[in-house]
């Protein structure tokens, strides 16, 4: 069922992307960042327990791929903005990272709600489950601020050939 319902998961992210973006390599791009902060995030945990309850990954699977997509989405759209403005791709970075607010504000407020939870919960499982939601929330947004703009600007010339919108300055 796990490999099934995240492999479903990430193709359905994955169309959602390259249709929202009407392109191929963002998608891939922007899955990439996203599940690399999930397996760390998880990863972090079997290294502390020793093992990671199934129900566990399967909701801070769904919980942090939700946010995560949301953060990442506004960094590859504020950086497709400006680029089609006629921005360079260094001009263009600046501007998306000036997004970076709403972002923090998001996974902050999911860290802050969950960590109550994870560190006086007496049901261990309530408190795996929320310190994974609030640990999530820091991991999500240091990778999508590390690594999706340098990506976005590293393959901005495949980005350019296979995304298929009219850009102002094009």
């Amino acid at each position: 069922d796990l490999d099934r319902v995240n492999f479903i998961s990430i193709i359905a992210i994955f169309f959602i992307i390259a249709l929202s973006f009407l392109s191929i390599p963002i998608p891939f791009l922007l899955v990439l960042v996203i599940e690399m902060a999930i397996t760390i995030n998880l990863l972090i945990d079997y290294l502390t327990y020793g093992f990671v309850f199934f129900s566990s990954n399967l909701f801070i699977g769904a919980i942090q791929l939700g946010a995560t997509i949301d953060y990442a989405v506004l960094l590859t759209s504020r950086y497709l903005e400006a680029k089609s403005k006629g921005l360079d791709r260094v001009s263009s970075a600046h501007f998306a990272f000036e997004g970076v607010n709403s972002i923090l504000t998001s996974a902050g407020t999911m860290f802050f709600i969950a960590l109550p939870l994870g560190i006086f919960s007496e049901i261990f499982m309530a408190q795996n489950l929320a310190m994974l939601v609030s640990r999530g929330a820091i991991i999500s947004v240091l990778f999508v601020t590390l690594f999706i703009i340098p990506l976005l600007v590293t393959f901005d010339p495949i980005i350019e050939k296979l995304t298929f919108i009219k850009r102002e300055g094009k």
